[in-house]
């Protein structure tokens, strides 16, 4: 019949027919045709010299110490096979890292559907770089990529690798500015945030390929997490973890196991329009009830509350996190987090959460507020909404200035609205005067080839404490190979104030505008150090990259 599913397997080898596509898998899971609509569309695939992967799609791999680890099936599992569904897994259950590997079609449908389950398949803990399932097209069906931001034109990695080489896949090409917003190409352009993105993938003419997260609990590190989506040689990406973007490598405890998706591959005539309904119709679905497993809750709970700060702005991010013994959500690869955005009153409501006992966190949006605040703990319980109440922030220190507003990001400071490109890291001043109470430009990023300058006035004498308070959206060395860190000095009217020192979130030089990984910084003046009704100077100087959310003079609040 013609609408009729197909499913082969012969050893570790699967054929998946429906009316609309035609997948075909190797031994190791890697599919190695996969035509839509009569047309084959990885049959031309191309890579970089040295990927052993360049001509393989539908991969799923992890890096140990930098390098490449492919899974190893030993199986191949058919999980249902009927008129309706065919669902089969991919099982290496002999290597350190578990996974089964789930590749699901449907009858009538121009999708697959994909989940990954994975476990810590030794006695001891295991760390792990990244976390990933590749998708590589042909470049000459898809050559224009998109995420959720922005969409251009995509070279291959043998022409990318024609110009001159600036840092870690990043090339200054001379037709630079047909793949970027600049002459300047990196990979790392079409990366973006989960929270913000429904879909990324490439088109072209005819054809599209839509990666749609639909649910995007199961990535772990909380509402900043960014990563690569697509890039060069027509790559779609899924990095269920990565340390790309400020997180650390990912330390696999023993006993370890996570349930990442499903999410959904649509392929369609190119339509963006389309992939973007389609991502809306698989949102109304989630969780899928075809999904039986015990790690995939069918029934989920919610959780609402009220966020009463002391603070003037009362929005704040609040978000639940399963894992709260790190403490930085950013570094929590083991389980799930939920997040959302309180309204102006404060209220919050978080839908369509898994069962389970979760820590609460809640950080400012535009707000004087730069702290990550614990606010308790939640449990979670199926079909039913956990009202936690009020939860209160309060505050002891009143705002003397401060320079833009905190969002644990660069928003609102100079550049960090423009598209990703390594370009704006040439374009910032080296020396910076900034007047408090002036319109003065405060730009996302400071380098190292020069001081930045707060200049300020004080109309009395503090008999209490004073603290200078900064908001890193993120610090990043100015060199990837260097593996010392960034450190940042702070002179108050030419006098040494503070150092610290901070490592590597990789997240500047790889063309990040939003910042890596957050630092609150609290820093208490000696109150003999400020000059009353003359100039004062705060002098910023760093060797590396340092990205602004913002910065704050306050003083202690009066009994």
């Amino acid at each position: 019949m013609k609408d009729a599913l197909i499913l082969k397997v012969n050893g570790l080898h699967v054929e998946m027919i429906n009316q609309y596509l035609h997948a075909c898998f190797n031994e190791e899971g890697k599919a190695y045709s996969l035509i839509y609509n009569n047309q084959e569309l990885i049959g031309n695939l191309e890579g970089a010299e040295g990927d052993p992967d360049k001509h393989n799609c539908f991969y799923c791999d992890y890096h140990v110490k930098g390098g490449t680890v492919n899974m190893k099936p030993t199986k191949v599992s058919i999980v249902e096979n009927n008129t309706h569904i065919i669902h089969v897994a991919y099982i290496d259950d002999q290597s350190k890292l578990g996974i089964e590997y789930h590749l699901i079609l449907k009858e009538n449908d121009s999708a697959i559907y994909s989940y990954v389950k994975a476990w810590n398949n030794s006695d001891s803990p295991y760390e792990i770089n990244e976390f990933r399932v590749v998708y590589r097209l042909d470049h000459r069906l898809f050559y224009i990529g998109y995420n959720g931001e922005r969409q251009g034109m995509q070279p291959t990695s043998a022409h990318m690798l024609q110009g001159k080489k600036l840092q870690d896949e990043t090339y200054d090409l001379k037709d630079g500015s047909l793949y970027s917003n600049s002459s300047i190409y990196s990979k790392y352009d079409y990366s973006g945030f989960f929270r913000k993105t429904d879909l990324w993938g490439q088109y072209g003419k005819k054809f599209g390929f839509w990666f749609i997260p639909v649910d995007t609990s199961y990535y772990g590190s909380g509402p900043e997490t960014q990563d690569l989506m697509v890039h060069y040689d027509g790559i779609v990406l899924n990095y269920m973890s990565s340390e790309h973007f400020g997180r650390e490598t990912f330390k696999i405890p023993v006993n370890w196991q996570k349930f990442y998706g499903p999410w959904c591959i649509y392929l369609n005539n190119g339509s963006i329009e389309d992939a973007e309904y389609r991502a809306h119709e698989e949102s109304n679905e989630w969780p899928y009830n075809w999904v039986h497993d015990e790690q995939y809750p069918l029934n989920l709970g919610s959780v609402s509350g009220n966020v009463d700060s002391a603070y003037s702005s009362k929005k704040y991010r609040v978000v639940l996190a399963d894992n709260p013994a790190k403490g930085e959500i950013i570094n929590q690869h083991e389980g799930f987090t939920y997040y959302t955005d309180t309204d102006a009153k404060g209220d919050f409501s978080i839908e369509k959460v898994r069962p389970g006992v979760y820590t609460i966190y809640a950080y400012g949006i535009d707000s004087e507020d730069l702290g990550t605040h614990i606010l308790g703990e939640v449990h979670i319980k199926e079909k039913q909404d956990s009202y936690v109440g009020k939860l209160y922030i309060k505050h002891e220190y009143r705002s003397l200035w401060q320079i833009g507003t905190s969002s644990h990001s660069t928003d609102g400071m100079k550049f960090s609205n423009q598209l990703r490109n390594y370009v704006w890291l040439k374009l910032i001043p080296k020396n910076l005067y900034y007047h408090v109470g002036h319109h003065d430009d405060w730009y996302y990023l400071q380098k190292d080839d020069g001081n930045w300058n707060i200049i300020f006035q004080t109309d009395q004498t503090y008999n209490g404490d004073i603290h200078l308070q900064l908001g890193l959206a993120g610090v990043t060395q100015k060199v990837m190979t260097d593996t010392t860190g960034t450190g940042i000095s702070i002179k108050l009217n030419n006098k040494f104030l503070a150092f610290k020192h901070f490592e590597n979130d990789r997240a500047a030089y790889r063309s990040s505008m939003k910042g890596g990984k957050y630092h609150f910084w609290d820093i208490k003046i000696p109150n003999d150090s400020l000059k009353p009704l003359a100039d004062n100077v705060i002098t910023i100087s760093t060797n590396g990259y340092v990205m602004y959310d913002t910065i704050k003079m306050c003083a202690k609040e009066e009994a």
